[in-house]
């Protein structure tokens, strides 16, 4: 028995000597870290673009000067409406309240400015705009902002006004400008910025109080167009470093002129020579959730997140449908000194715009160009162009055999890029949009039949 106690005894001892042994190790343990080679092997994410905040893309498709009877569009070149917008988010507003007055209309006449937005800004993204002051604004879009010069109120010089086609609502608000201030907003740019305009009714399909009032030149108007003689092409492998979980498990080949890169979960391709990149990452099996943001910001967070914006870029369209069984989608489209690119000799899209798909909560493709345009100094070459007047355009559609004009869904001015190996050229245009692309008119004879290209 004595034997049998000391062996339970040594045993015991140890076993307690043992495990204080390892609780030393355990606390006295520093793994041994591999030294990291030089930085320059590696590819960090800020060296693709830069990253943007939401307020950069909340930009409006036109400016519209009101000056009673006259109108005048303010040319976006140069940043001309960013510096407005960034004048515009010093604007604080009191009193909101819905009014049913002068919805628009092409014969509405005031002293002020109209901002007029191509794609609905979610109401929720206005305090980015603009200091609301803790107002919520009960609409869920708005289509156009206005601010005029209110001569009868005893409160407020200017007031604010927010309009939602869709919803056929307006709310106002007063402000903290005074009458010089709102002038001071738009009189100083050069004669030249400013196009006499007229309003015209666009897309009205049924009965209502509130118009599709859009603004065309009614006169010969000028414009500057730009050539680039270069452009530089993002690396592919800068994206593989940021847009995959694991880029060391990464397979890379090539598919006829496609590369291909792969992991298992996502898909990169690169197509076009090295122009197109295209990334997907399909959702798994498991249950889909209600997506909690909006798709624009979610999809601005995800290009921010590899800093993915290299250039000029304007929010295009987007649709955001609350559910958590359907795609939501958004693109953006490239632009130039503040015009958008419409179309190009290169018959795809995906030259100049960038389009994002979400299911549920989470980024499902991605498709965007990789090159960007390059500029030097005493670049880009601008050139000067003579364009007709919306009356003069409408004409030519008429007499036009190979134009519909029940078919055009839109009209606009934009840039036309027409890219070569060595050059590339923005040309100012009429564009219509037809079953949902837009198209150049472009004059096939001096005898003024004219065409889409």
């Amino acid at each position: 028995m004595r034997i049998f106690e000391l062996i339970k005894t040594v045993t015991l001892w140890v076993l307690v000597l043992t495990s204080i042994y390892l609780t030393y190790l355990i606390w006295t343990y520093q793994p041994e870290y591999r030294i990291l080679e030089s930085s320059e092997n590696f590819i960090e994410s800020a060296q693709i673009g830069e990253e943007r905040p939401l307020s950069s893309f909340l930009i409006p498709s036109k400016v519209v000067i009101h000056e009673d009877e006259e109108k005048l569009w303010l040319s976006p070149m140069e940043k001309a409406y960013e510096t407005l917008m960034e004048a515009i988010r010093e604007i604080e507003i009191d009193q909101l309240i819905s009014t049913y007055t002068r919805p628009p209309s092409p014969e509405n006449k005031y002293q002020g400015i109209e901002l007029v937005f191509s794609q609905k800004l979610d109401s929720g993204w206005l305090d980015r705009l603009i200091d609301m002051n803790d107002y919520e604004l009960p609409l869920e879009t708005v289509d156009r902002i206005i601010l005029y010069i209110n001569e009868n109120s005893v409160s407020s010089d200017v007031i604010i006004r927010f309009i939602s086609l869709e919803e056929e609502r307006m709310y106002q608000a007063n402000t903290n400008l005074s009458k010089e201030q709102l002038k001071s907003l738009y009189n100083y740019h050069e004669e030249n910025m400013l196009t006499t305009v007229k309003a015209v009714d666009l897309g009205q399909v049924r009965e209502s109080a509130f118009r599709n009032v859009r603004y065309f030149p009614n006169e010969l108007f000028s414009m500057v167009g730009y050539t680039y003689l270069s452009e530089s092409s993002i690396d592919p492998e800068s994206f593989k470093q940021v847009l995959f979980g694991d880029p060391e498990f990464v397979k890379h080949y090539f598919q006829g002129n496609d590369e291909i890169y792969i992991d298992g979960s996502r898909f990169m391709s690169v197509e076009e020579n090295k122009n197109i990149l295209k990334y997907n990452h399909p959702t798994n099996d498991r249950p889909l959730t209600t997506p909690e943001g909006h798709v624009v910001t979610d999809s601005i967070d995800f290009i921010n997140s590899h800093a993915g914006w290299t250039g000029e870029y304007q929010l295009d369209s987007w649709n955001h449908l609350y559910m958590y069984d359907q795609n939501d989608h958004v693109q953006f489209r490239m632009s130039v000194k503040g015009v958008p690119v419409l179309a190009s000799n290169i018959n795809r899209e995906q030259y100049f715009t960038v389009s994002l798909t979400r299911t549920g909560n989470q980024i499902t493709e991605y498709i965007r160009p990789l090159n960007q345009l390059v500029e030097r100094e005493n670049e880009p070459i601008p050139l000067n162009f003579t364009l007709f007047s919306y009356d003069r355009i409408m004409e030519l559609i008429d007499e036009s055999d190979t134009i519909a004009l029940e078919a055009i869904e839109d009209i606009r001015i934009g840039f036309y890029m027409n890219k070569s190996p060595s050059v590339i050229t923005f040309e100012p245009a009429w564009f219509v949009k037809d079953r949902g692309s837009w198209k150049r008119i472009a004059r096939v004879s001096e005898g003024g039949i004219i065409g889409l290209e």
